[in-house]
């Protein structure tokens, strides 16, 4: 919470896009492998991890997913744990806004939209 703290962070910000050449975000799985398989010049993209057996490997994370989500909820409602996020949460809200960006832009030169595919 310094001022060179802030300022570190607002020139991380404008720096984010000339860092990467592209971004993705995990729970976009599937429209993140499209954009990194098209950048790495790939001919298709797996939309989830499968294990040898071709099955989608899930770490039985089904298993925790409502307790997951309650926790989630509490920590997005509450004040102090934004607060202590802070950075993060501006670092996460960049990197979506360049993540949609890279998805209007690989719809109008390939004419592909990527948001159609599951999550």
């Amino acid at each position: 919470h310094t001022a060179a703290g802030r300022e570190a962070l607002a020139g991380l910000l404008e720096e984010l896009p000339r860092m990467f050449a592209v971004l993705g975000i995990t729970e976009r799985w599937a429209q993140s492998m499209g954009l990194f398989t098209e950048a790495l010049g790939f001919d298709e993209f797996a939309s989830a991890p499968t294990g040898a057996a071709g099955r989608r490997v899930t770490h039985g994370s089904e298993r925790w997913a409502g307790r997951a989500a309650e926790l989630r909820e509490r920590a997005t409602n509450s004040s102090r744990v934004r607060e202590l996020l802070a950075a993060d949460l501006a670092i996460y809200a960049r990197i979506v806004e360049l993540f949609e960006r890279q998805l209007d832009v690989h719809a109008e030169l390939t004419g592909v939209d990527l948001r159609g595919r599951l999550h």
